[in-house]
C-alpha cells in the first residue's frame, strides 16, 4: 500500500547532493519547448519553471538504466512531461493523479 511505501521512503537516510537551485543544463529550454506547444497555465510562472529545472537535474541522474518512471507527487503535470521529453520518450514516465488526460490535454503525450 502507499502507506508502506511512505513508510519504507521514510527510513531512508538522504543527503542532499546539489544546490537546490542548481539547475540541469538545457532544462529551461526543453521546458520552454513543452510549453510552447502547451495550453497557458500558471505551470508557466518562472518560480515554476525555476523549481521543475532544479527538480530535473536530481532526476537526471536517476534515468540512466531506468525502465519506467512514476511521479507520485506535487501535480505538476508539466514536470512529468519534461522527465518524459528528457528521456528522449524512450521511458515511461506515469503522473498518478486524477486530472482526466486526454487528446486535447498537451501535457501528454500527443502520440
Amino acid at each position: 500500500s502507499i502507506y508502506m511505501f511512505l513508510f519504507h521512503l521514510s527510513q531512508v537516510p538522504l543527503t542532499p547532493v546539489i544546490d537546490d537551485l542548481d539547475e540541469l543544463p538545457g532544462a529551461r529550454t526543453l521546458i520552454g519547448e513543452i510549453l510552447s506547444t502547451g495550453p497557458d497555465t500558471y505551470q508557466k510562472k518562472s518560480s515554476n519553471v525555476s523549481q521543475i529545472a532544479s527538480l530535473l537535474r536530481l532526476v537526471s541522474e536517476l534515468l540512466d538504466g531506468a525502465s519506467s518512471v512514476v511521479d507520485i507527487g506535487a501535480g505538476k503535470a508539466l514536470y512529468t512531461r519534461a522527465i518524459y521529453e528528457m528521456g528522449k520518450r524512450r521511458i515511461p514516465t506515469i503522473a498518478l493523479d486524477n486530472r482526466k488526460g486526454g487528446k486535447d490535454d498537451e501535457f501528454y503525450d500527443p502520440l
